[in-house]
């Protein structure tokens, strides 16, 4: 019996050393594809469609301001995609939803009324290129 546990932790080690290596080989992919100018995602946004979901091609453009020059990071549904600003990237529609419904509620004060509103406006500038 003691045997048995054995061999089956043997597994799951093996099996984490393969997926901790696929990842390593796959974050080293990443890094590469930076030095290149060339748009990468997290590793799972290759593997990751849910039924067959309908892919888009997007663009965050950059934008002015420290907080919004960095890399866009979405996750749904415990999958995460890191999206660089600037340059065309193929997602799921479901992180083009997550996009639109990312809103940031601004004051905006009126000039002849000198009263405060909130206006929820979009967190980031993107376009669907296809």
């Amino acid at each position: 019996m003691f045997e048995v546990n054995e061999t089956k932790d043997e597994e799951v080690k093996d099996k984490e050393v393969k997926e901790t290596k696929d990842f390593v080989s796959a974050v080293r992919e990443v890094l590469k594809s930076e030095k290149e100018g060339v748009a990468k995602v997290v590793p799972e946004a290759n593997v990751y469609n849910p039924a067959g979901e309908k892919k888009v091609t997007i663009m965050i453009e950059e934008q002015e301001g420290d907080e919004n020059t960095g890399d866009v990071f979405v996750s749904v549904n415990g999958h995460a995609w890191q999206i660089r600003r600037g340059f065309e990237v193929e997602v799921p529609e479901s992180v083009v939803h997550v996009l639109k419904n990312a809103v940031i509620t601004k004051m905006i004060q009126d000039r002849l009324t000198d009263e405060i509103k909130y206006k929820d406006v979009p967190r980031f500038n993107f376009r669907i290129i296809k």
